[in-house]
């Protein structure tokens, strides 16, 4: 039993946790063999793109992924430095990133360009991209400081479009006095966050699981007490009497209290 509660509140904190959670990998920026860059310099501009990704989303359910979480969840033989084009959103899948941008360093007449995009892993589609140029490394992270904080604040327009409309309200309350939010989104505010619902469904339906179990267990010690005869002494029926009892009990606590969890859930989704 014991085990089962701590599985129980695992999987609610799971459940939980995936309800509102977005991950969002930023890839090593790439570079063709006749621009010549050194190994660290892409790696400097890969982390600064990381902290404008911080920056930019740091007040929302957004976590951005690091780069031993990126190439920990890499499939084997794959290495992160291989990923461009069409195998950039299959890396995202293959990561659980919701979102995955990766730059680019190009060159044009005499100057260094910086392309970085970024996409929906679900769809596949490109949803936004900035594009620097400078003679120098160290004008492109210029450029880029001033860029890439809105191509990643696309996101939370994205997911007002496709998915929480709350998040992008939030978005609005806290940018409407700089301008860096568009004045036509629509703000949808709950009295009861988001979260709480979805908490509730999960914690529930993880209760329901555990009163299902405890009925289980409930039948066969029945079943085993029904089978007991006249070889058995009084303190192995009186023992086995209380295993019923106890699993009774707990199936009928897990129920009720998973019902009013899950109705409460439910009411909070319909009528807030």
């Amino acid at each position: 039993m014991k085990r089962l509660f701590i599985a129980a509140i695992w999987l609610t904190m799971i459940c939980a946790t995936s309800a509102f959670s977005k991950y969002i990998a930023v890839l090593e920026t790439i570079n063709p063999n006749e621009v010549e860059l050194s190994t660290n310099e892409k790696l400097f501009i890969t982390d600064q793109l990381r902290a404008e990704a911080v920056t930019a989303l740091a007040k929302y359910d957004f976590t951005i992924m690091t780069r031993e979480n990126i190439n920990v969840m890499l499939p084997p033989g794959k290495m992160i430095e291989d990923c461009e084009g069409e195998c950039l959103v299959e890396t995202g899948r293959n990561i659980s990133a919701d979102y995955i941008v990766q730059g680019r360093i190009g060159k044009f007449a005499d100057e260094l360009t910086l392309t970085v995009e970024m996409y929906e892993t679900n769809s596949g589609k490109l949803i936004g991209s900035v594009i620097a140029s400078n003679e120098l490394v160290q004008g492109l992270l210029m450029e880029l400081k001033g860029k890439s904080q809105d191509l990643f604040k696309t996101i939370i327009l994205e997911e007002e479009k496709d998915h929480s409309p709350a998040v992008a309200a939030q978005y609005l309350d806290n940018g409407k006095n700089n301008g860096s939010v568009p004045t036509n989104i629509k703000q949808n505010k709950h009295f009861v966050p988001r979260w709480i619902p979805w908490l509730s469904l999960a914690a529930g339906s993880v209760l329901w699981i555990m009163g299902y179990n405890c009925n289980e267990d409930l039948k066969n010690a029945r079943s085993s007490y029904d089978r007991m005869d006249d070889s058995f002494s009084k303190g192995d029926f009186d023992d086995k009497w209380e295993d019923i009892q106890y699993f009774e009990e707990s199936r009928n606590a897990w129920y009720a209290i998973g019902s009013i969890l899950i109705s409460g859930s439910i009411a909070l989704f319909i009528f807030d």
